[in-house]
């Protein structure tokens, strides 16, 4: 599968590269009237179950889309190779400019989340939301796709993981990315890539926007940070500055900051669209359930969300009884991890073993391919399933301490010493956790204390 495509698309890259249509496409999402409602953005597989003129007319265009020419810029072909190859220049938006990697997508980056939210308006699809329904179709694949990827996919607590990230960041900056400690939107997402993939194309970062899950992939990406916004409004999008890495437009060591241009997507003005433009909903023509903002206020927003959030992700449900048994503070324990992604194989997995049983892994991209990668996750299961969750604190620690393992691992299951990576530091963290008291309030995280582990697979 991924040969052929890959194939095809160097042979229709170097084709199609002078004769697609230059027009500049201005990406404006579905347009209203102002203050007039919006179309939701759906679950996908509620649009499925639901049926109807709707799921019918969303197939339709679909398939229209797939069979326009690929010299047409709004062509599936066009769209799904911004991302990555054939690495040719999209809307007349500016000549290649990189010295590493060539696609328009910037990974491991703070725009990450602001990037995609344009890309997405382009295609406009529903979205998967692999923490509620942690499974996939039949592809044409070898071996046991998608028995594999379906294990893969309930392996990870997705939905501890995305009720952490949307509860326990403190800015954007921790939200988009992990860096901040705890787990960050992004690290989910490339754990998804990674979990799903069906036969490498879904993980490859050269192909990926052609496999049918990616799309859906990142509008539920963009819904949680959506969810996100609707909750901390002053922390919609990264603040300062920091040097970007090399993409199609941009040249590694640039400085990149709320304003910089999100090549290759063009707003109304002729200007390039920004972190700042792509970080309102509004600007797209579409939103999320909870969200109808032509209707609410800014605080009648972030209630629902935070109930829509606990109602969806958290572990303790929202039923009062739920609630009022959980309040009881008590202590959760974290791994942190930091590597310099050039030291490492890529794609591969960083696995964290607790008394030798899987307790969670931070994915490694292939992309990008040099700088620090931060990451973690909380290893509450494993702890537990150690007999370990129920000692006293430091008893505890101890323990844990002595029984974790860590080792890392290629796509092809090959592992290499984890001695070999001069970069590798990783962390315990114990923290106290008191849940949410009802479903319009969050839970707290206080106190918390890291603990320097010993590096040993």
């Amino acid at each position: 599968m991924l040969p052929n495509l890959a194939l095809w698309l160097a042979a229709l890259g170097a084709a199609l590269g002078p004769v697609v249509d230059a027009a500049r496409v201005p990406v404006t999402g579905v347009r209203t009237n102002p203050g007039s409602a919006v179309p939701l953005r759906l679950n996908i597989n509620d649009m499925q179950a639901k049926g109807g003129p709707g799921w019918d007319l969303f197939l339709l265009a679909y398939k229209q889309m797939y069979e326009m020419s690929p010299t047409d810029q709004l062509s599936f072909y066009q769209i799904a190779g911004i991302h990555g190859k054939p690495y040719v220049e999209w809307n007349d938006a500016g000549g290649r400019q990189s010295d590493g990697w060539e696609g328009y997508c910037p990974h491991g980056e703070k725009n990450f989340l602001p990037w995609h939210r344009p890309y997405l308006a382009l295609f406009e699809f529903g979205t998967w939301d692999s923490q509620r329904r942690p499974q996939i179709y039949h592809c044409p694949a070898p071996y046991s796709y998608p028995n594999s990827a379906n294990s893969n996919l309930r392996s990870r607590p997705y939905k501890q993981w995305t009720y952490d990230a949307l509860t326990r960041s403190r800015s954007f900056d921790e939200f988009a990315s992990p860096e901040g400690g705890g787990v960050g939107i992004e690290q989910i997402h490339n754990a998804v890539h990674w979990d799903g993939s069906c036969g490498g194309q879904f993980l490859a970062l050269d192909f990926t926007a052609f496999d049918p899950l990616f799309m859906m992939h990142h509008c539920n990406a963009d819904r949680l940070w959506a969810y996100w916004t609707a909750m901390n409004p002053s922390s919609a999008v990264f603040s300062g500055s920091y040097e970007g890495g090399a993409r199609f437009a941009t040249p590694s060591g640039t400085t990149i900051t709320p304003d910089s241009p999100l090549e290759p997507f063009f707003q109304t003005n002729g200007q390039f669209h920004t972190s700042r433009t792509a970080a309102n909903i509004r600007n797209f023509g579409y939103t999320y359930e909870g969200l109808e903002y032509w209707s609410k206020s800014e605080g009648q927003m972030r209630s629902d969300a935070v109930r829509l959030v606990n109602r969806l992700y958290s572990p303790n449900g929202v039923s009062v009884a739920g609630m009022l048994s959980a309040k009881k503070p008590q202590t959760r324990y974290f791994v942190q991890l930091e590597l310099d992604m050039a030291e490492v194989p890529r794609p591969c997995q960083v696995q964290v073993l607790v008394a030798d049983k899987f307790a969670g892994s931070m994915v490694v991209m292939q992309q990008p391919g040099r700088g620090i990668m931060k990451g973690g996750f909380p290893i509450d299961n494993a702890v537990k399933e150690a007999g370990l969750s129920k000692l006293g604190r430091e008893e505890a620690i101890a323990k844990i301490k002595a029984a974790l393992k860590v080792k890392i691992v290629k796509g092809d299951d090959e592992s290499i010493p984890i001695e070999s990576v001069s970069s590798f530091k990783w962390e315990l963290e114990d923290i106290t956790y008191t849940p949410a008291a009802g479903a319009e309030g969050l839970p707290k995280f206080t106190n918390p204390n890291k603990h320097a582990l010993k590096v040993s697979g």
